[in-house]
Order: structure tokens, then C-alpha cells, then sequence
């Protein structure tokens, strides 16, 4: 690892201070008002967002009338809609790719552990039938691979690597906090030129994302999806064949679709995400991002990066084998901590100190594939 990326990542390990019930600051449209002026206007902002290569299409009269209040257009902000396709969808999915790409991790607010503090047992044996989960999935990475050659990991299996780590992460470091275990560090301003590299999902298109999202058993059709993320905007109207029909559903098809990305053809278009990403990195600011965290009911947090060398294929196998020996090891404190169905001060401490090591090596993994 680079050593002046670790200095980086120590010095900014900002977050945003969990609240019980968090309120947003402002309203989306007026947030992306404050990020235009900040950033030199609305030409300027959409050329920003061009000339990065996130959003390649993007004019200045889309971008201003997504500042405008909803009485006066019919065209729903990304922000917007990215909250509601959250709500929606009652997936975290979205909101986690966004903080990967960004360099961050989505944490629960204290609200989401109100209910077992003091007790702490229902959730830590969920956070270790997590654990359990991570260490599952990267145990069939390697198992996949042929004996005779060297380890790696594919684009899937770090995907879902990631994907279970972002989880892992949310759910312990989110029951730590709502202990008040360690002072709580104040909000400040966060840019993204002062953040370190993304650790989650960064080869995983936005479509994908969206697809994973909408394919979960729990979540509702995509015509109420439709509905929900343009609502009310957009009511509904009669088709042809006299059902009624929403306006976003074809939207919501397209985001769900192959742009053509990671290799397979498609014809999808931007969703949601892809424009709040461009916002974030066009603005230099993670604003939009800490406003969608707050209104999930939760807060950013920035995972140090471990001080350790660049890893080869050949030293792969051997560094997962430390970060599995410290999973093991938390998972171990938190059996012992469970004997008694009560979570002590002393046994807080004890796996704060476990969970610390655990971030080091598995953040530092997540990073290198």
C-alpha cells in the first residue's frame, strides 16, 4: 500500500455523528442548488460531469430543472429518486455501491440498536451468522480455484466479497457506536479529493446493482416500483390494452439493464445512481451521499487503510489466512461474550479492540483485489 494514501486515510476519518433519528439538512432539489453554486454555475457543473466520463449526456437545462420545487417541473432529481428506490426496493444495495464507489461505508444509526441496548445478544448473533457468511464466500473463491494454480479471485467472487464485508461492516461497527463506546467524532465537510481510493464494488455496474435490488423476493413489482420512485409526479394512465400503465416503468426497465458494461451488451440507460456519482465527483462534495445516509437512517464512515505492501497472487492466500484468523478471533469474543445473554462494558472493549484488527486486514483485502 501506497504510504501516502495511509497518511491520507489517517487524517480524514471523518464521519457524519449518528443520530437517533436522523433529519435531512435540506431538501434534495435545494441541495443540488448549493452544489451548482459552489461549483460555478449549472454549465459548469454539467461540463464537470461530461468531461469525467461518469455521465456523458447531461445539459444544462436537465441539470437545472432538478433544482427547481417539484410544483414547478415534472422531472424528479437522482437524488430523489435514489431515496425512493431505496425505500422502495427495502434494499441497502444501491445506497452501499454508491459509498464503495465513493470511498466510504453506510453505518446504522443508533435508532436501528435502540431496541437491544444493554442486551446486544439477538444482534450480535446476527452479526456472527454474518461473519460466518463472509467467511463462507470467500472460502469458495479459493476452493474454486485449480490447486495447481495460483489463487485470484474474479470480478463475481469479489463482488460478493464486498458485498457481504459492506454488511458485516454496517452491523458491527453500527452496534459499537450505539454504545458510545469511544468518543464520537464531530461532523465536518468531506471532499472527495481529500478521500481515499473506493474499497466496494468498483467493478460493479450501477445497472447491476439496480438488478440485484429489484430481483429480491421482497420487493414489490416494478410497476409499483414505478410508481413509488415517480410518484406524484407521474400518475398513471390507461393503455392500449386498457391496463393502467406508469409512466417510469420503461425508466425503471432500462436502468435494470446491460449498458454494455463488465462485457455484456445492452441497451440500458443511466439510472439514478450513475447521476448522483456524477453529482458527488462534478461538485467534489459527498453531500448528496450524506444526505441519502441520513434519510436511511444512518451515517458515512471512512475504514482506515492498513500500512501493508501491494499484494502479488502469490502472497494472496497467505494474507487471506491472517485476515481468516482474525475473523475467527472476533467470532470467538463474541461466543464468549454471549454466555451470560448480556454484553459487558470490559467485553464491549474486548471486541472493539478484535473488531479494529478485523477492519485492518479485511479492509485492506477488500482493497487489493
Amino acid at each position: 500500500m501506497n504510504p501516502t494514501l495511509s497518511k491520507t486515510s489517517q487524517s480524514h476519518r471523518a464521519m457524519y455523528k449518528p443520530n437517533a433519528s436522523p433529519i435531512a439538512a435540506t431538501e434534495p432539489n435545494q441541495l443540488i442548488s448549493r452544489l451548482i453554486e459552489s461549483s460555478g454555475g449549472v454549465n459548469s457543473l454539467a461540463r464537470s460531469m461530461r468531461q469525467k466520463g461518469i455521465v456523458t449526456q447531461m445539459d444544462s437545462t436537465q441539470l437545472e430543472s432538478w433544482t427547481r420545487y417539484p410544483e414547478d417541473f415534472r422531472s424528479i432529481d437522482p437524488i430523489t429518486k435514489t431515496a425512493r428506490l431505496i425505500t422502495c426496493t427495502k434494499s441497502l444495495l444501491p445506497l452501499q455501491w454508491l459509498c464503495g464507489r465513493l470511498g466510504c461505508c453506510f453505518v446504522p444509526g443508533r435508532a436501528a440498536f435502540t431496541h437491544i441496548r444493554g442486551k446486544g445478544s439477538r444482534t450480535w448473533f446476527a452479526a456472527s451468522l454474518q461473519l460466518h457468511d463472509l467467511r463462507r464466500v470467500v472460502i469458495s473463491a479459493f476452493l474454486q480455484d485449480n490447486p495447481s494454480s495460483k489463487p485470484e479471485i474474479t470480478g463475481d467472487e469479489g463482488r460478493l466479497i464486498a458485498k457481504s464485508w459492506s454488511t458485516v461492516f454496517g452491523w458491527v461497527e453500527g452496534f459499537l457506536r450505539s454504545h458510545s463506546l469511544g468518543a464520537d467524532l464531530q461532523p465536518r465537510k468531506s471532499h472527495l479529493s481529500r478521500a481515499h481510493s473506493p474499497i466496494l464494488f468498483r467493478t460493479t455496474s450501477s445497472w447491476r446493482i439496480m438488478t440485484e435490488a429489484l430481483a429480491d423476493p421482497k420487493c414489490p413489482s416494478r410497476n409499483a416500483v414505478s410508481e413509488a420512485v415517480g410518484h406524484p409526479f407521474g400518475g398513471a394512465k390507461q393503455g392500449s390494452d386498457g391496463f393502467p400503465r406508469y409512466p417510469l416503468k420503461d425508466t425503471v426497465d432500462k436502468w435494470a439493464q446491460s449498458r454494455g458494461e463488465d462485457g455484456n451488451t445492452g441497451n440500458g440507460s443511466r439510472g439514478p445512481l450513475d447521476y448522483t456519482l456524477a453529482l458527488c465527483h462534478a461538485a467534489n462534495s459527498l453531500e448528496p451521499l450524506a444526505w441519502l445516509a441520513a434519510e436511511s437512517g444512518g451515517y458515512l464512515v471512512f475504514p482506515r487503510l492498513p500500512t501493508i505492501p501491494k499484494l502479488s497472487f502469490v502472497d494472496l492466500l497467505q494474507f487471506w489466512e491472517r485476515t481468516m484468523v482474525e475473523l475467527a478471533e472476533l467470532d470467538s469474543s463474541i461466543a464468549r461474550a454471549l454466555l451470560d445473554r448480556q454484553i459487558e462494558p470490559t467485553e464491549l472493549a474486548q471486541l472493539q479492540n478484535e473488531w479494529e484488527d478485523v477492519v485492518e486486514w479485511m479492509t485492506g483485502f477488500v482493497a487489493e483485489w
